[in-house]
């Protein structure tokens, strides 16, 4: 067989094998190796978030003659800052979320401002807390006592209606009697039936507070024989952001070295303060402490942007 028929035999082969050489090609670089899917390696404990504990309050008030206080209102301020009315049997109930001795302020109409301490294993309303009765006022010999319902407005800097607001009206002459107590409605208006017709004394306290001079949000001279009056407070709100979730916010007035109840922050970490008093503040949450200015208006602050600031 000549060379060149030989090569003629061996190209015709090669003609044919390389369709498979192809394939076996394209097999050996082309494919990717499998691997089965890899999954991460499940943890040893599975974590459970806690839920938040709750402690139930319930306090029974009554009125001086032991009958429920049903129109009562308790504001406790300690060991958190709760308002509750009364149920149809005169017991206020509340959740809270901190344990420890109740501090609270109570109010019926026609009865004193009661405030009291309650210790822990007196949650649940089996002692009754009774009310005394507005004591009665002095009348001078020969003097004619003249009642005139009286009606006070508060506002703020925005002249927006503040409610909630506790008052304490005295005797202008008199400042050291037993106070008439109202609260002020939605649209910021208390009422005063059994006034008398002179001059009074009007001082403001900060919305479910205890009547402190930290609390105090203003004070004011209501002349005599003045039906209707509004004053306007110089009210500080502070919105607060960057706060750990569900931590405990404890603050103070840095002025008047005055504590002021213990408060929780939200899910997102937020809380509002106000309207308080302007003045200089210290808020303290895991032992993070910021010095704030509260001003009147409205203000906003975040919480971890002023620590960091602060150190």
């Amino acid at each position: 067989m000549s060379t060149f028929s030989a090569w003629r035999i061996l190209r015709g082969i090669g003609w044919l094998a390389l369709p498979f050489l192809t394939i076996v090609l394209i097999l050996h670089f082309g494919a990717e190796p499998f691997e089965p899917e890899k999954l991460e390696a499940m943890p040893e404990s599975l974590e459970v978030a806690t839920p938040t504990p709750s402690f139930p309050v319930a306090v029974k008030l009554e009125l001086a003659n032991g009958e429920p206080a049903v129109d009562g209102v308790v504001l406790f301020f300690g060991p958190q800052l709760i308002t509750s009315r009364m149920d149809k049997v005169g017991v206020a109930h509340a959740s809270m979320t901190v344990e420890g001795d109740l501090k609270f302020l109570a109010f019926a109409p026609g009865h004193a401002l009661k405030e009291g301490l309650l210790p822990a294993a007196a949650r649940f309303g089996k002692t009754p807390v009774r009310l005394e009765p507005l004591l009665e006022p002095v009348i001078e010999r020969g003097e004619k006592l003249v009642f005139l319902p009286r009606q006070i407005t508060l506002v703020d800097t925005d002249d927006n209606p503040m409610h909630n607001v506790l008052l304490l009206v005295r005797d202008l002459d008199r400042p050291d009697d037993e106070p008439w107590i109202a609260f002020a409605n939605a649209k910021g208006i208390a009422q005063i039936p059994d006034a008398t017709a002179k001059a009074l004394q009007v001082q403001a306290y900060a919305p479910g507070l205890p009547p402190r001079k930290a609390s105090l949000l203003g004070a004011w001279d209501m002349p005599a024989e003045q039906v209707e009056i509004r004053f306007q407070i110089d009210a500080a709100y502070v919105q607060i952001d960057g706060l750990p979730p569900q931590g405990l916010l404890a603050w103070k007035r840095s002025d008047l070295q005055q504590l002021l109840p213990i408060t929780q922050v939200s899910d997102d970490g937020e809380i509002a303060l106000g309207p308080m008093p302007p003045g200089r503040y210290h808020l303290e949450v895991n032992q993070r402490t910021v010095i704030v200015d509260f001003q009147a208006g409205r203000q906003s602050l975040n919480f971890g942007a002023a620590a960091a600031a602060q150190k």
